[in-house]
């Protein structure tokens, strides 16, 4: 567990990132690697900083256990955990690891070019490598260096911090994966602030010392997830011109999805038109998210977060406001105004999400329709295929609630299917009372190999 005995402003320190720095995750790739084949062990599901976010602020209402219990409730086998070192004993092992690196000893850009800080960086990370050898398998090194790593403007510098990275990662560890730091996105300044530090970083000779990528994707309504692709295929043309193939790679998304009111507690300052939304349309735009992701080839999606984070959560001196990063969690932060404590539907929907899909073969994912607002993927799960579907009503401008579409799946196996709802049949998770019971299900005959299916508000998980 971690050492009690820890401060949060220690656990910054050790960290190496900013108490704003610490608000988003990161993701990796690797160019060496070929395509993952086995997704039944190397699942996409994952789950950012879970113990980490409770060392810093979390344990006045839950507890170590209580989280490691969750975890293992929603079936995550994957959790961007850091700092490294402390990662390794609070994270179980029986959950992969993945982690971040490039602040070790204090580094900072204003560092980067000094000797001393350099010699005292590789010392530090070459210990925490020592430690953690048999943990780490992906690493990022800092996290968004287009904007809150501090990179910005020092595209060489990080490029310089890669390569120190990789120099002592791969002597210590030669099978780890050395990703490049999440990329900052969602919002279209942050996707074009993202590729364009890539482009630079790229051109001043960063694709030697990584493996691997990662992007994210925050502060966006369910309406918006359709957008990933064109941040993804941003970033793949850029890969592409250096002389990586982005489907080769391993490529991890760090995501959320809010409900209540992403403006409270007060108005972000540069984060507009985004409306409130509710629990179940949280809910449908995490499994639209993983599952749209899936479908392009992103290799691991690592939700944020656990909890929600509490409305002014301290750091830099004072508390600020945490909007909308406070309505993102799977659960309700009770420190927060509206003293909510409950598992949302998202944690249900989640939980759903692993049973049904995971062990599926990730590499032959089908895209069976992407058209008239309709979704439809195909998973091939140990022999069997298992389809979702959803409409996009929110796309009809004569939608009212309660309006229905209808789907025809054709060239199906078998006599029968078993349709779930994604998401429980209540409004809110405090009224989940039994997982078990909480989905809608029903058995539908299958006709001359078709299987006609009504689309509401709410995918739909069909299981042959």
């Amino acid at each position: 567990m971690m050492n009690a005995n820890i401060t949060r402003r220690d656990f910054l320190k050790l960290s190496g990132a900013t108490a704003i720095g610490l608000l988003l995750s990161d993701c990796s790739m690797k160019t060496t690697e070929e395509p993952m084949t086995d997704f039944s062990r190397d699942s996409p599901f994952g789950l950012y900083s879970p113990w980490g976010e409770f060392g810093l602020d979390r344990s006045t209402f839950a507890t170590h256990g209580e989280i490691t219990e969750q975890v293992g409730d929603i079936g995550i086998k994957w959790v961007q955990e850091l700092p490294p070192f402390l990662a390794v004993d609070v994270v179980p092992a029986d959950i992969h690891l993945y982690s971040r690196v490039g602040r070790e000893a204090g580094m900072v850009p204003s560092l980067i070019r000094n000797p001393d800080a350099v010699w005292n960086f590789k010392q530090e990370l070459t210990r925490t490598m020592t430690i953690g050898v048999d943990r780490f398998r992906y690493l990022e090194v800092d996290t968004e260096p287009d904007g809150l790593g501090g990179w910005q403007n020092d595209p060489e510098g990080y490029v310089e911090l890669l390569r120190l990275s990789h120099e002592i990662v791969k002597k210590v560890c030669p099978n780890c994966q050395i990703l490049f730091g999440g990329l900052s996105g969602g919002q279209n300044i942050l996707d074009v602030q993202g590729t364009t530090f890539l482009e630079k970083a790229m051109a001043a000779g960063a694709a030697e010392f990584i493996d691997g990528l990662e992007f994210k994707r925050h502060h966006l309504s369910v309406k918006d997830y359709l957008l990933m692709k064109k941040h993804y295929d941003s970033i793949g043309e850029i890969l592409e011109r250096y002389g990586i193939d982005i489907r080769h790679i391993p490529v991890f998304l760090e995501t959320c999805m809010y409900d209540g009111d992403p403006n409270e507690p007060v108005p972000h300052p540069f984060i507009s038109n985004l409306p409130v939304q509710t629990e179940t349309e949280q809910a449908t735009g995490l499994v639209k998210t993983y599952v749209y992701a899936i479908s392009l080839g992103i290799t691991r999606i690592f939700w944020n977060l656990m909890y929600e984070r509490s409305d002014f959560e301290p750091g830099h001196a004072s508390p600020f406001p945490q909007n909308p990063f406070n309505h993102y969690g799977l659960i309700n932060n009770p420190t927060n105004a509206d003293g909510l404590s409950h598992k949302k539907l998202a944690y249900y929907t989640y939980k759903k999400m692993v049973a049904i899909l995971d062990g599926s073969d990730w590499t032959k994912v089908q895209s069976i329709q992407e058209s008239d607002d309709v979704c439809i993927y195909k998973f091939n799960k140990q022999g069997k295929a298992v389809f979702i579907a959803w409409w996009d009503y929110f796309n009809d401008p004569a939608y009212t609630p309660g309006a229905t579409r209808q789907v025809v799946l054709s060239d199906l196996d078998g006599d029968t299917a078993r349709i779930t709802d994604a998401i429980p049949d209540v409004r809110s998770g405090d009224l989940v009372s039994d997982f078990s019971t909480a989905f809608k299900v029903a058995t539908m005959d299958i006709h001359d190999d078709m299987l006609t299916l009504t689309l509401g508000d709410k995918p739909l998980f069909i299981e042959l």
